[in-house]
């Protein structure tokens, strides 16, 4: 799942070239899962020699950064990598090269992401609007309570307590970073000259701050994921640089439970697409897409009651054209006709394929397997 290159108007300013054979790319690198190991590392190449970024970043998960680094060097092994292991006394000379040299790749894993900060005064400008962000969604949140009577006035009062409460920790960290003492040896991210982000397992990402109605019926995130909350801040950093560009998501699962997690994403990596279909404010995504239904419900204390849930999803098919424009998405059918016809062929020590008992050459399997449905509301 990648958005899609935006390179229109690039001033191009081509690097050395380098080449890689995609037949060299089948015949070295293990092909079992949906490739998109593959696709993001040729996409980084294609930015860079067409000038639309100067060093790109890729997050990813700690336990196959070796792996991300072994393969990017594997296609293009002039490449200029800094694998970041952020640990003890290397975290500072890595940060330091990071931001004095342009890299091809830089790898980092996602908690050590996590751990490199924006510098204050970007800190402020971001936890400031997110306080005013939970300012509107309070108000927002008193109006739709008041309109439903199936919610308790304890359930009611419960709400708007968790909401608050979390204002008040956003209204804390904003004020910890206004005191903040800044030391001549600090490093931050937006000072690195990254120009472009990759974020491999981008469903990690998806329980970033959600909305009132999203709240309200129950699909959304009692609290918001602090590295899906980092993400999302870095990239508006970003975006605000470069404009609406440069950031990619990659992930096999892209909705798990709900089309809500696939909004997310994409206010993650294309916020603009959501402002371009006026569904940026996650309960007009909700209203265009989420059916709601009142169901009676049985609750701890043997008491029933009423309520409203999500009891499926509709327009379905503009939901998928909006997600079309910049992402693309393969399915199980389509990916297993790819190994099917290009398969990747058991080789021995010498370089020959091996065959079975009848002669036939021997190929590895995909790992992947055709996904279930999770949930059995109607769609």
């Amino acid at each position: 799942l990648l958005r899609r290159q935006r390179l229109c108007g690039v001033q191009t300013q081509p690097r050395g070239r380098r080449e890689t054979s995609l037949e060299r790319a089948r015949g070295q690198l293990p092909r079992r899962g949906c490739r998109k190991t593959l696709s993001s590392i040729i996409t980084s190449q294609v930015l860079l020699q067409q000038g639309a970024c100067n060093k790109p970043m890729f997050v990813v998960p700690g336990k196959v950064q070796e792996k991300w680094v072994e393969e990017y060097a594997m296609l293009f092994p002039e490449a200029k990598i800094l694998n970041m292991k952020m640990t003890g006394s290397e975290r500072h000379k890595e940060l330091t090269m990071a931001q004095l040299y342009n890299w091809d790749a830089i790898f980092i894993a996602d908690h050590a992401f996590k751990s490199l900060p924006l510098s204050p005064a970007v800190q402020q400008q971001m936890y400031s609007e997110r306080v005013g962000y939970f300012d509107q969604m309070i108000d927002s949140f008193d109006e739709l309570i008041e309109e439903d009577d199936a919610l308790s006035s304890t359930a009611k009062k419960s709400m708007i307590t968790r909401l608050e409460k979390m204002k008040e920790e956003w209204e804390a960290k904003l004020r910890n970073v206004a005191s903040a003492k800044r030391l001549e040896t600090d490093i931050f991210f937006d000072e690195l000259g990254v120009d472009a982000l990759f974020f491999d397992e981008a469903h990690f990402y998806k329980n970033a701050l959600g909305s009132a109605k999203a709240a309200k019926l129950g699909i959304a995130a009692n609290k918001p994921s602090q590295r899906a909350e980092d993400a999302l801040q870095k990239t508006k950093w970003l975006f605000s640089k470069i404009g609406f560009k440069n950031v990619f998501v990659l992930t096999a699962t892209p909705v798990v439970n709900s089309p809500v997690e696939v909004w997310h994403m994409l206010n993650l990596c294309a916020p603009d697409l959501l402002e371009k279909y006026q569904i940026a404010n996650l309960d007009n995504f909700i209203n265009q897409f989420v059916r709601e239904e009142e169901k009676i419900v049985k609750k701890t204390n043997g008491e029933y009651r009423t309520e409203r849930v999500v009891a499926g999803y509709y327009n379905l098919p503009e939901m998928r054209a909006i997600i079309d424009e910049v992402m693309d998405i393969k399915s199980y059918d389509q990916l297993v006709g790819f190994y099917e016809k290009f398969p990747d062929l058991l080789k021995d020590d010498s370089g020959n394929v091996v065959t079975d008992n009848q002669g036939n050459p021997q190929a590895l399997k995909p790992k992947f397997k055709r996904p279930e449905a999770a949930t059995k509301q109607q769609v």
